[in-house]
């Protein structure tokens, strides 16, 4: 997997956007595919009930 430098909102969005069609591109062709997926800190803390 590659890594990104982001440093503003719209190159988060277009380098969100690369690494999915990435990720799309190599799950074409396998057998099986995992996806781990989770929240980020912003989103998820003791105590905060969604």
């Amino acid at each position: 997997m590659k890594h990104y430098l982001i440093n503003n909102q719209e190159s988060h969005r277009m380098m969100v956007d690369a690494i999915i069609d990435e990720a799309v591109n190599i799950s074409k062709d396998a057998d099986v595919i995992v996806i781990m997926a989770g929240l980020t800190e912003s989103f998820e803390s003791e105590g905060f009930n969604r």
